[in-house]
């Protein structure tokens, strides 16, 4: 909202709305040249499912949102307020991109992260069950690696939240012994793809050194010391130690593999919250095993037991309509087979004067005999043939 008011011309009363997170969902489609959101099913067919209409919206803005000053045109949508700020109206798909632009310039400038910092218990929930799966998990002898786009520092204010339950000055490190390899600044969905310069991150100032395929690289000045480091790239067989936990930025998942010690992708369960970024391109690109996350589910879930009678009935009236849709497409078709239909019955009632079967039909009348064609008439003069109750 700050970015369509500061850069986009769009009037300060946006400030004070009030955003509803549970109004939308996702897998929504934004029709860009008529403003309507449409949901449409797994073969992307939606005729008739026109969610929220440009209309529609401007109702839900002077529902949700009602002015205590006389003289605000706080109750329409965000394109009016637009529309009343430059004195012309846009284009709905003009509207869409100035949104996106605005949303944007939140993750470039860092304002959407920095916000979360701030306040991460605001904005980041926290499944308290996460901690024991993931101790389950390595007291099984599996791996486990952290793979996220965002860079060290964001990452390291969430997982100290979601894990230590840390904030502020009481950040640390401590949440890597969780894992066994943490990729920062991924780079997703190229990162299942593409390869990249994986660099070593410096978990205490967040400085990044170069490394050669992950094996640290000595530099130049330093290669007459005593001790070198030793360019391992695989993880011992006990895992991540926590006193060299070891953080990277970017690479690819051939990285990632070499680390682990991973030779086939099926070897890999990947947990995301992203179809595309996440799951699709790890599924299809090198043959990870996909676990979706859906939040939305467990409410979906609830709704669906609360609304399993509404549902049968549904089911049954379906099952009839089908069954009805069936008799009238019989029904139709046995129509059809007694004559001309279509075009060619518009045809017949044109062009020919007369029409017969057989042309030996005419051996039943006189060759004087004349044929008339029948009135036409309208509705209103089929009168005679109404039901007595119905006249």
């Amino acid at each position: 909202v700050n970015k369509l008011v500061r850069h986009f011309g769009y009037p300060e009363v946006l400030r004070s709305f009030t955003f509803s997170w549970d109004w939308m969902m996702k897998g929504l489609i934004l029709d860009k040249a008529h403003g309507n959101v449409l949901k449409v099913d797994r073969h992307k067919w939606g005729s008739g499912n026109v969610l929220v209409s440009s209309s529609h919206i401007s109702i839900y803005w002077q529902q949700h949102h009602t002015s205590n000053h006389s003289t605000t045109s706080r109750q329409e949508p965000l394109a009016v307020h637009k529309d009343s700020a430059h004195g012309s109206a846009l284009d709905s798909k003009t509207y869409a991109q100035l949104y996106k632009a605005a949303v944007d310039m939140c993750h470039r400038d860092g304002s959407l992260k920095k916000a979360v910092a701030q306040n991460p218990e605001k904005y980041i929930w926290k499944d308290p069950m996460l901690k024991e799966v993931l101790v389950s998990m390595r007291a099984g002898g599996r791996r486990l690696f952290l793979a996220t786009n965002s860079l060290w520092d964001y990452t390291n204010v969430a997982m100290n939240y979601v894990l230590d339950d840390k904030v502020g000055a009481d950040k640390s490190t401590d949440w890597l012994r969780f894992f066994d390899v943490v990729v920062v600044g991924c780079g997703k969905p190229g990162f299942f793809n593409s390869s990249g310069q994986l660099f070593h991150v410096d978990v205490k100032s967040g400085l990044l050194s170069n490394t050669d395929n992950g094996a640290p690289i000595i530099p130049v000045d330093e290669a007459d010391r005593s001790e070198p480091a030793q360019p391992q790239l695989e993880l011992p067989p006990g895992g991540m130690s926590p006193s060299r936990p070891r953080v990277f930025q970017g690479g690819c998942y051939r990285d990632l593999h070499r680390m682990l010690g991973v030779t086939s992708g099926e070897q890999v369960l990947y947990a995301g919250d992203h179809i595309y970024g996440d799951i699709v391109k790890a599924k299809k690109a090198i043959g990870w095993r996909t676990m979706l996350v859906v939040p939305e589910l467990a409410v979906e879930l609830k709704l669906q037991g609360e609304t399993q009678m509404i549902q049968e009935e549904l089911r049954v009236l379906r099952q009839q309509r089908g069954q009805l849709e069936d008799q009238i497409q019989r029904f139709e078709w046995a129509l059809q087979q007694q004559g001309p239909n279509g075009d060619q019955d518009s045809q017949v009632e044109r062009y020919a004067c007369v029409y017969t079967s057989h042309i030996s039909n005419l051996a039943y009348y006189s060759p004087t005999q004349k044929w008339q064609g029948r009135l036409d008439i309208l509705a209103h003069e089929d009168w005679h043939l109404t039901e007595p109750d119905q006249k």
